[in-house]
Protein backbone atom coordinates (compact mmCIF):
# COMPACT_ATOMS: atom_id res chain seq x y z
CA UNK A 1 0.00 0.00 0.00
CA UNK A 2 3.27 2.11 -0.21
CA UNK A 3 3.29 2.35 -3.68
CA UNK A 4 2.82 6.03 -5.38
CA UNK A 5 -0.14 7.02 -7.45
CA UNK A 6 -0.58 9.81 -9.91
CA UNK A 7 -4.42 9.93 -9.47
CA UNK A 8 -6.36 12.58 -7.76
CA UNK A 9 -9.96 11.57 -8.19
CA UNK A 10 -12.17 8.90 -9.84
CA UNK A 11 -14.79 9.40 -11.74
CA UNK A 12 -17.45 6.73 -12.40
CA UNK A 13 -16.18 5.54 -15.67
CA UNK A 14 -13.11 4.79 -14.22
CA UNK A 15 -14.61 2.83 -11.19
CA UNK A 16 -16.71 0.86 -13.98
CA UNK A 17 -13.53 0.42 -15.91
CA UNK A 18 -11.25 -0.60 -12.78
CA UNK A 19 -14.42 -3.44 -12.41
CA UNK A 20 -14.75 -5.05 -15.13
CA UNK A 21 -10.90 -5.59 -15.40
CA UNK A 22 -10.85 -7.04 -12.08
CA UNK A 23 -13.77 -9.20 -12.79
CA UNK A 24 -11.55 -10.70 -16.43
CA UNK A 25 -8.37 -10.50 -13.87
CA UNK A 26 -10.52 -12.94 -11.67
CA UNK A 27 -11.40 -14.78 -14.62
CA UNK A 28 -7.57 -15.46 -15.52
CA UNK A 29 -6.84 -16.20 -12.11
CA UNK A 30 -9.16 -18.96 -12.29
CA UNK A 31 -7.55 -20.35 -15.09
CA UNK A 32 -4.17 -20.68 -13.79
CA UNK A 33 -5.51 -22.22 -10.97
CA UNK A 34 -6.90 -24.97 -13.30
CA UNK A 35 -3.94 -25.36 -15.17
CA UNK A 36 -1.80 -25.38 -12.56
CA UNK A 37 0.45 -22.65 -13.47
CA UNK A 38 1.36 -21.82 -9.95
CA UNK A 39 5.02 -22.57 -8.13
CA UNK A 40 5.07 -25.88 -5.84
CA UNK A 41 7.83 -24.23 -4.00
CA UNK A 42 6.26 -24.07 -0.37
CA UNK A 43 9.58 -23.17 2.03
CA UNK A 44 9.64 -19.50 0.90
CA UNK A 45 8.95 -17.18 3.70
CA UNK A 46 8.91 -13.21 4.19
CA UNK A 47 7.75 -10.57 6.43
CA UNK A 48 6.75 -7.02 6.63
CA UNK A 49 7.70 -4.78 10.11
CA UNK A 50 5.73 -1.38 10.76
CA UNK A 51 7.83 1.20 13.02
CA UNK A 52 7.25 3.74 14.91
CA UNK A 53 9.09 7.10 14.35
CA UNK A 54 9.63 8.86 17.79
CA UNK A 55 11.45 12.21 18.88
CA UNK A 56 13.96 12.65 21.82
CA UNK A 57 10.71 12.42 24.50
CA UNK A 58 9.40 9.85 23.01
CA UNK A 59 5.77 11.32 21.35
CA UNK A 60 4.97 10.44 18.04
CA UNK A 61 8.17 12.17 14.95
CA UNK A 62 5.41 13.00 11.97
CA UNK A 63 9.08 12.52 9.85
CA UNK A 64 8.40 9.75 7.29
CA UNK A 65 9.28 11.87 4.32
CA UNK A 66 12.82 12.84 6.10
CA UNK A 67 13.33 9.22 7.59
CA UNK A 68 13.43 7.46 4.35
CA UNK A 69 15.14 10.26 2.29
CA UNK A 70 18.19 9.58 5.00
CA UNK A 71 17.73 6.22 5.17
CA UNK A 72 17.87 5.47 1.49
CA UNK A 73 17.06 2.02 1.17
CA UNK A 74 14.47 0.60 -1.12
CA UNK A 75 13.58 -2.33 1.95
CA UNK A 76 12.17 0.79 3.84
CA UNK A 77 8.82 2.06 2.75
CA UNK A 78 6.21 4.45 3.54
CA UNK A 79 2.93 3.73 6.25
CA UNK A 80 -0.12 5.35 6.57
CA UNK A 81 0.71 8.01 9.32
CA UNK A 82 3.84 10.68 8.90
CA UNK A 83 5.25 9.15 12.20
CA UNK A 84 5.13 5.20 10.43
CA UNK A 85 7.48 3.50 8.33
CA UNK A 86 7.72 -0.06 7.00
CA UNK A 87 10.75 -2.25 5.89
CA UNK A 88 9.84 -5.25 3.52
CA UNK A 89 12.12 -8.24 4.49
CA UNK A 90 12.66 -10.16 1.40
CA UNK A 91 11.83 -13.80 0.70
CA UNK A 92 14.18 -16.68 1.89
CA UNK A 93 13.93 -20.25 2.14
CA UNK A 94 13.01 -21.98 5.63
CA UNK A 95 15.63 -24.56 6.60
CA UNK A 96 18.85 -24.87 8.48
CA UNK A 97 19.94 -21.76 10.39
CA UNK A 98 18.44 -19.23 8.31
CA UNK A 99 16.17 -17.91 11.08
CA UNK A 100 19.40 -17.17 12.99
CA UNK A 101 20.60 -15.12 9.25
CA UNK A 102 17.14 -13.16 9.41
CA UNK A 103 17.57 -12.19 12.71
CA UNK A 104 21.10 -11.10 12.28
CA UNK A 105 20.27 -9.10 8.98
CA UNK A 106 17.28 -7.26 10.13
CA UNK A 107 18.67 -5.99 13.32
CA UNK A 108 21.96 -4.83 10.98
CA UNK A 109 19.16 -3.23 8.80
CA UNK A 110 17.43 -1.46 11.49
CA UNK A 111 20.54 -0.71 12.73
CA UNK A 112 21.45 1.48 9.78
CA UNK A 113 18.28 3.00 9.19
CA UNK A 114 18.49 3.85 12.94
CA UNK A 115 21.53 5.68 13.21
CA UNK A 116 20.75 7.36 9.70
CA UNK A 117 17.05 8.53 10.60
CA UNK A 118 18.60 10.22 14.15
CA UNK A 119 19.32 13.57 11.31
CA UNK A 120 16.31 14.05 10.96
CA UNK A 121 15.40 13.71 14.30
CA UNK A 122 13.64 9.89 14.89
CA UNK A 123 14.05 7.46 16.61
CA UNK A 124 12.24 4.05 15.79
CA UNK A 125 10.46 1.62 17.52
CA UNK A 126 8.77 -1.85 17.36
CA UNK A 127 6.03 -1.48 19.03
CA UNK A 128 2.67 -2.47 18.67
CA UNK A 129 0.59 0.59 19.80
CA UNK A 130 3.19 3.56 20.95
CA UNK A 131 2.55 4.70 24.26
CA UNK A 132 2.36 8.27 23.72
CA UNK A 133 0.19 8.52 20.82
CA UNK A 134 -2.40 10.98 21.99
CA UNK A 135 -5.95 12.33 20.11
CA UNK A 136 -3.63 15.05 18.43
CA UNK A 137 -1.28 13.02 16.31
CA UNK A 138 -4.05 10.68 14.97
CA UNK A 139 -6.08 13.49 12.21
CA UNK A 140 -6.23 14.44 8.52
CA UNK A 141 -2.78 16.50 8.65
CA UNK A 142 -0.76 13.35 10.52
CA UNK A 143 -1.61 11.02 7.32
CA UNK A 144 1.44 10.57 4.38
CA UNK A 145 1.72 12.65 1.91
CA UNK A 146 2.03 9.56 -0.43
CA UNK A 147 -1.59 10.56 -2.58
CA UNK A 148 -2.63 7.14 -1.95
CA UNK A 149 -3.48 7.34 1.43
CA UNK A 150 -5.33 10.60 1.11
CA UNK A 151 -7.45 8.79 -1.46
CA UNK A 152 -7.70 5.93 -0.02
CA UNK A 153 -9.36 7.76 3.23
CA UNK A 154 -11.81 9.78 0.87
CA UNK A 155 -12.99 6.18 -0.51
CA UNK A 156 -13.08 4.65 3.00
CA UNK A 157 -15.20 7.20 4.30
CA UNK A 158 -17.10 7.76 1.16
CA UNK A 159 -18.08 4.04 1.24
CA UNK A 160 -19.33 3.91 4.60
CA UNK A 161 -21.40 7.20 4.56
CA UNK A 162 -20.75 8.08 8.65
CA UNK A 163 -17.71 8.36 11.27
CA UNK A 164 -15.63 5.60 12.54
CA UNK A 165 -16.52 4.61 16.41
CA UNK A 166 -14.22 3.41 18.50
CA UNK A 167 -15.03 1.51 21.32
CA UNK A 168 -12.44 -0.33 23.29
CA UNK A 169 -13.49 -2.51 26.55
CA UNK A 170 -10.88 -3.99 29.04
CA UNK A 171 -9.54 -1.94 32.71
CA UNK A 172 -9.75 1.09 30.96
CA UNK A 173 -12.53 2.26 28.48
CA UNK A 174 -11.81 4.02 25.06
CA UNK A 175 -14.45 5.54 23.24
CA UNK A 176 -14.05 7.72 20.42
CA UNK A 177 -15.42 9.36 17.03
CA UNK A 178 -12.97 9.89 14.19
CA UNK A 179 -13.72 11.09 10.83
CA UNK A 180 -10.44 9.87 8.70
CA UNK A 181 -8.73 6.51 8.92
CA UNK A 182 -5.56 8.10 10.89
CA UNK A 183 -6.35 5.88 14.08
CA UNK A 184 -5.37 2.84 11.74
CA UNK A 185 -2.02 4.02 12.20
CA UNK A 186 -1.28 3.79 16.04
CA UNK A 187 -1.58 -0.01 15.32
CA UNK A 188 1.71 -1.50 14.11
CA UNK A 189 2.49 -5.15 13.05
CA UNK A 190 4.51 -7.85 11.71
CA UNK A 191 2.91 -9.70 9.04
CA UNK A 192 4.17 -13.10 8.32
CA UNK A 193 4.34 -14.17 4.74
CA UNK A 194 4.41 -18.02 3.47
CA UNK A 195 4.35 -19.43 0.39
CA UNK A 196 2.07 -22.07 -0.35
CA UNK A 197 0.64 -24.57 -3.44
CA UNK A 198 -3.13 -23.58 -4.25
CA UNK A 199 -4.16 -27.23 -2.75
CA UNK A 200 -2.91 -26.67 0.57
CA UNK A 201 -4.52 -22.96 1.18
CA UNK A 202 -8.21 -24.15 1.60
CA UNK A 203 -10.70 -26.24 4.17
CA UNK A 204 -13.83 -27.36 4.10
CA UNK A 205 -16.65 -24.73 3.27
CA UNK A 206 -19.57 -23.74 5.55
CA UNK A 207 -22.21 -21.54 4.91
CA UNK A 208 -21.89 -17.79 5.12
CA UNK A 209 -23.96 -15.69 7.74
CA UNK A 210 -23.87 -12.14 8.00
CA UNK A 211 -22.37 -8.52 6.54
CA UNK A 212 -18.81 -8.18 5.96
CA UNK A 213 -16.56 -5.62 7.13
CA UNK A 214 -13.18 -4.53 5.37
CA UNK A 215 -11.16 -5.79 8.47
CA UNK A 216 -11.98 -8.90 8.07
CA UNK A 217 -11.38 -12.63 9.91
CA UNK A 218 -13.71 -14.63 7.56
CA UNK A 219 -16.84 -16.32 7.91
CA UNK A 220 -16.32 -19.88 6.61
CA UNK A 221 -14.01 -22.81 6.37
CA UNK A 222 -12.96 -22.15 2.12
CA UNK A 223 -12.58 -25.14 -0.70
CA UNK A 224 -9.86 -22.62 -2.52
CA UNK A 225 -8.28 -20.07 -2.49
CA UNK A 226 -10.43 -18.49 -5.38
CA UNK A 227 -13.31 -18.21 -3.15
CA UNK A 228 -11.05 -15.74 -1.26
CA UNK A 229 -10.49 -13.47 -4.41
CA UNK A 230 -13.75 -14.28 -5.87
CA UNK A 231 -15.44 -12.73 -2.02
CA UNK A 232 -13.62 -9.77 -2.08
CA UNK A 233 -14.58 -8.80 -5.47
CA UNK A 234 -18.57 -9.95 -4.67
CA UNK A 235 -18.62 -7.91 -1.66
CA UNK A 236 -15.94 -5.11 -1.50
CA UNK A 237 -16.52 -1.75 -3.65
CA UNK A 238 -13.33 -0.54 -5.49
CA UNK A 239 -11.53 2.18 -3.11
CA UNK A 240 -8.57 2.86 -5.43
CA UNK A 241 -10.11 2.22 -9.10
CA UNK A 242 -6.62 2.79 -10.66
CA UNK A 243 -6.05 0.62 -14.06
CA UNK A 244 -2.73 -0.64 -15.56
CA UNK A 245 -2.62 -1.10 -19.41
CA UNK A 246 -1.97 -4.99 -19.10
CA UNK A 247 -4.77 -7.24 -20.96
CA UNK A 248 -4.63 -10.46 -18.66
CA UNK A 249 -5.98 -12.37 -21.16
CA UNK A 250 -3.80 -11.71 -23.95
CA UNK A 251 -0.94 -12.45 -21.62
CA UNK A 252 -2.42 -15.58 -21.42
CA UNK A 253 -3.15 -16.41 -24.40
CA UNK A 254 0.17 -15.79 -25.41
CA UNK A 255 2.00 -18.08 -23.16
CA UNK A 256 3.09 -15.48 -20.36
CA UNK A 257 2.11 -14.81 -16.80
CA UNK A 258 -0.19 -11.87 -16.09
CA UNK A 259 0.09 -9.73 -12.94
CA UNK A 260 -3.04 -9.11 -12.53
CA UNK A 261 -2.42 -5.54 -11.30
CA UNK A 262 -5.93 -4.61 -10.27
CA UNK A 263 -7.09 -7.81 -8.93
CA UNK A 264 -3.74 -7.46 -6.30
CA UNK A 265 -4.95 -4.06 -5.95
CA UNK A 266 -8.55 -4.52 -4.88
CA UNK A 267 -7.58 -7.78 -2.25
CA UNK A 268 -4.83 -5.18 -0.79
CA UNK A 269 -7.69 -2.95 -0.03
CA UNK A 270 -9.64 -5.47 2.11
CA UNK A 271 -7.59 -6.16 5.63
CA UNK A 272 -8.45 -9.64 6.23
CA UNK A 273 -6.08 -11.31 9.34
CA UNK A 274 -5.04 -13.92 7.18
CA UNK A 275 -4.41 -12.07 3.57
CA UNK A 276 -4.73 -14.33 0.49
CA UNK A 277 -1.91 -12.93 -2.05
CA UNK A 278 -1.02 -13.24 -5.87
CA UNK A 279 2.00 -12.27 -6.99
CA UNK A 280 4.90 -12.63 -9.42
CA UNK A 281 8.86 -13.79 -9.28
CA UNK A 282 11.24 -14.70 -12.09
CA UNK A 283 8.18 -15.23 -14.27
CA UNK A 284 6.83 -17.95 -12.19
CA UNK A 285 3.39 -17.00 -10.21
CA UNK A 286 2.65 -17.78 -6.97
CA UNK A 287 0.42 -17.70 -3.86
CA UNK A 288 1.00 -16.66 -0.34
CA UNK A 289 -0.72 -16.28 3.12
CA UNK A 290 -0.43 -13.07 4.67
CA UNK A 291 -0.89 -13.32 8.19
CA UNK A 292 -1.44 -9.99 9.62
CA UNK A 293 -2.31 -10.59 13.49
CA UNK A 294 0.63 -9.86 15.01
CA UNK A 295 2.10 -6.59 16.73
CA UNK A 296 5.46 -5.03 16.02
CA UNK A 297 7.98 -6.25 18.49
CA UNK A 298 8.97 -5.56 21.28
CA UNK A 299 12.63 -6.77 20.10
CA UNK A 300 13.92 -8.36 16.55
CA UNK A 301 14.78 -12.02 18.41
CA UNK A 302 11.19 -11.81 19.58
CA UNK A 303 9.88 -11.12 16.13
CA UNK A 304 12.00 -14.35 15.20
CA UNK A 305 10.92 -16.26 17.87
CA UNK A 306 7.16 -15.26 17.02
CA UNK A 307 8.07 -16.51 13.26
CA UNK A 308 9.21 -19.53 14.13
CA UNK A 309 6.65 -20.64 16.39
CA UNK A 310 4.22 -19.34 13.26
CA UNK A 311 5.72 -21.31 10.67
CA UNK A 312 6.48 -24.74 12.85
CA UNK A 313 3.04 -24.70 14.37
CA UNK A 314 1.28 -24.20 10.37
CA UNK A 315 3.34 -26.59 9.23
CA UNK A 316 2.40 -29.53 11.41
CA UNK A 317 -1.46 -28.51 11.44
CA UNK A 318 -1.33 -28.73 7.63
CA UNK A 319 -0.04 -32.13 7.88
CA UNK A 320 -2.32 -33.87 10.07
CA UNK A 321 -4.46 -36.43 8.98
CA UNK A 322 -7.74 -35.34 11.00
CA UNK A 323 -7.10 -31.67 10.57
CA UNK A 324 -7.69 -28.98 13.29
CA UNK A 325 -10.38 -27.30 11.40
CA UNK A 326 -12.40 -31.04 11.02
CA UNK A 327 -12.54 -31.10 14.47
CA UNK A 328 -13.39 -26.87 15.52
CA UNK A 329 -15.97 -25.06 14.11
CA UNK A 330 -15.21 -21.77 12.81
CA UNK A 331 -17.12 -19.73 15.32
CA UNK A 332 -14.76 -21.15 17.90
CA UNK A 333 -11.74 -20.75 16.13
CA UNK A 334 -13.31 -16.58 15.39
CA UNK A 335 -14.00 -16.31 19.10
CA UNK A 336 -10.08 -17.73 19.96
CA UNK A 337 -9.17 -14.62 17.71
CA UNK A 338 -11.28 -11.95 19.37
CA UNK A 339 -10.30 -13.94 22.85
CA UNK A 340 -6.72 -13.27 22.17
CA UNK A 341 -6.74 -9.85 20.87
CA UNK A 342 -9.01 -8.95 24.01
CA UNK A 343 -7.07 -10.85 27.09
CA UNK A 344 -3.56 -10.93 25.29
CA UNK A 345 -1.82 -13.56 27.42
CA UNK A 346 -4.50 -13.88 29.84
CA UNK A 347 -7.21 -15.13 27.28
CA UNK A 348 -8.90 -18.51 27.78
CA UNK A 349 -8.90 -20.45 24.30
CA UNK A 350 -10.50 -23.87 22.91
CA UNK A 351 -8.79 -26.46 21.89
CA UNK A 352 -10.58 -29.70 20.55
CA UNK A 353 -9.85 -32.32 23.32
CA UNK A 354 -8.99 -30.07 25.91
CA UNK A 355 -11.63 -27.65 26.52
CA UNK A 356 -11.28 -23.91 27.26
CA UNK A 357 -8.11 -23.40 28.95
CA UNK A 358 -5.13 -20.50 29.65
CA UNK A 359 -3.71 -19.55 26.55
CA UNK A 360 -0.27 -20.25 28.27
CA UNK A 361 -1.57 -24.03 29.30
CA UNK A 362 -2.65 -24.44 25.34
CA UNK A 363 0.58 -23.04 24.27
CA UNK A 364 3.22 -25.09 26.62
CA UNK A 365 1.41 -27.95 26.68
CA UNK A 366 -0.51 -28.36 23.08
CA UNK A 367 1.17 -25.96 20.78
CA UNK A 368 5.25 -25.79 21.34
CA UNK A 369 5.35 -29.55 20.92
CA UNK A 370 3.79 -29.48 17.83
CA UNK A 371 5.61 -26.12 16.63
CA UNK A 372 9.44 -28.14 17.32
CA UNK A 373 8.09 -30.78 15.22
CA UNK A 374 7.00 -28.40 12.78
CA UNK A 375 10.49 -26.72 12.12
CA UNK A 376 12.46 -29.93 12.29
CA UNK A 377 10.47 -31.46 9.10
CA UNK A 378 11.09 -28.11 7.60
CA UNK A 379 14.50 -28.75 8.60
CA UNK A 380 15.59 -25.06 11.05
CA UNK A 381 18.64 -26.04 12.80
CA UNK A 382 18.03 -27.67 16.00
CA UNK A 383 20.18 -24.96 18.42
CA UNK A 384 17.72 -22.19 16.17
CA UNK A 385 14.94 -23.80 17.02
CA UNK A 386 15.41 -24.84 20.64
CA UNK A 387 16.39 -21.32 21.62
CA UNK A 388 14.03 -19.24 19.86
CA UNK A 389 10.97 -21.56 20.64
CA UNK A 390 12.83 -21.15 24.37
CA UNK A 391 11.31 -17.65 24.06
CA UNK A 392 8.06 -18.44 23.91
CA UNK A 393 8.26 -20.56 26.43
CA UNK A 394 9.69 -18.40 28.61
CA UNK A 395 7.02 -15.84 28.16
CA UNK A 396 4.28 -18.37 29.24
CA UNK A 397 6.21 -19.70 32.51
CA UNK A 398 7.04 -16.02 33.39
CA UNK A 399 3.70 -14.50 31.97
CA UNK A 400 5.44 -11.35 30.55
CA UNK A 401 5.35 -10.23 27.35
CA UNK A 402 4.98 -6.84 25.46
CA UNK A 403 2.23 -5.44 26.89
CA UNK A 404 2.67 -7.11 30.50
CA UNK A 405 5.61 -5.43 30.71
CA UNK A 406 4.06 -1.69 29.52
CA UNK A 407 1.38 -2.17 32.11
CA UNK A 408 3.58 -3.35 35.12
CA UNK A 409 6.51 -0.26 34.41
CA UNK A 410 3.44 1.96 33.74
CA UNK A 411 2.13 1.61 37.07
CA UNK A 412 5.32 1.75 38.33
CA UNK A 413 6.05 4.60 36.83
CA UNK A 414 2.52 6.43 37.92
CA UNK A 415 1.60 4.53 41.18
CA UNK A 416 4.91 4.57 42.51
CA UNK A 417 7.02 6.88 41.74
CA UNK A 418 3.58 9.50 41.62
CA UNK A 419 4.77 10.41 37.79
CA UNK A 420 1.59 12.13 35.72
CA UNK A 421 0.27 10.35 33.10
CA UNK A 422 1.47 11.73 30.33
CA UNK A 423 5.06 11.74 31.83
CA UNK A 424 5.07 8.19 32.98
CA UNK A 425 4.09 6.76 29.29
CA UNK A 426 6.95 8.77 28.24
CA UNK A 427 9.27 7.39 30.79
CA UNK A 428 8.13 4.09 29.92
CA UNK A 429 8.38 4.50 25.72
CA UNK A 430 11.82 5.98 26.04
CA UNK A 431 12.46 2.81 28.93
CA UNK A 432 11.40 0.42 26.25
CA UNK A 433 13.03 1.55 23.59
CA UNK A 434 16.47 1.53 25.10
CA UNK A 435 15.65 -2.13 25.86
CA UNK A 436 14.70 -2.90 22.69
CA UNK A 437 18.24 -2.12 21.38
CA UNK A 438 19.57 -4.48 23.81
CA UNK A 439 17.54 -7.54 21.20
CA UNK A 440 17.20 -9.28 24.57
CA UNK A 441 13.58 -11.29 24.79
CA UNK A 442 11.32 -8.86 26.54
CA UNK A 443 10.89 -11.35 29.48
CA UNK A 444 13.62 -11.02 30.51
CA UNK A 445 13.86 -7.06 30.59
CA UNK A 446 13.90 -5.68 34.57
CA UNK A 447 10.89 -3.23 35.44
CA UNK A 448 13.04 -0.66 36.88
Amino acid sequence: MGEEVDAKGFTREDRRRYRDKVRRSLDVFARLLAEARFDAERRSFGLEIELNLTDERGDPAPHNAAVLESIADADFQTELARFNVEINVPPRLLGGTVLTELERDVRASLNRAEDRSHAAGAYMMLVGILPTVMAEHLDEGSISANPRYRLLNEAIFAARGEDLELSIHGAERLEAVADTIAPEAACTSVQLHGQVEPEGYAVRRVRSRRWRPRVWFGERWITSIFDLFEENVRYFPALLPMCDEEDPEEVLAAGGVPKLGELRLHSGTVYRWNRPVYDVSDGRPHLRVENRVLPAGPTVVDIVANAAFYYGLVEVLCRQERPIWSQMSFAAAEENFHAGARDGIDARLYWPGVGEVPATELVLRRLLPMAHEGLEVLGIDAGDRDRLLGIVEQRCLTARNGSTWQVETFHRLHDGRGLERREALRAMTLRYRELMHSNEPVHTWPLE
